[in-house]
């Protein structure tokens, strides 16, 4: 009995790896393509990415440059939030709320 029932295994276990690799064989090659295509789209991206960059730190160059005192160092002091509001004519009681 041991013989058949090693012999049935064995057929089950051969049967099992063969539907196994009929159905992932097309999804390996699926995956596959679906690399390929987002590996084409990074290398596409890539450039509008460092444009986009480039862009982007140039507008924060120019907007440095339109701040008050040229940007070098520019923080919020007491003086000028006091300066701000007296060009705005509105009281600290008033920008409160």
């Amino acid at each position: 009995m041991g013989k058949i029932e090693s012999t049935i295994k064995a057929e089950i276990e051969r049967l099992a790896k063969h539907e196994v690799r009929t159905v992932f064989r097309p999804l390996r090659k699926e995956v596959w393509g679906i690399r390929l295509k987002l590996s084409n789209l990074l290398k596409a991206f890539a450039p509008m990415n460092r444009l986009a960059k480039e862009i982007a730190e140039s507008k924060a160059r120019n907007q440095i440059g339109c701040l008050p005192g040229g940007g070098e160092g520019f923080a919020f002091t007491p003086e000028r939030i006091r300066g701000l509001r007296n060009k705005l004519g509105i009281s600290q009681r008033n920008s409160a709320s």
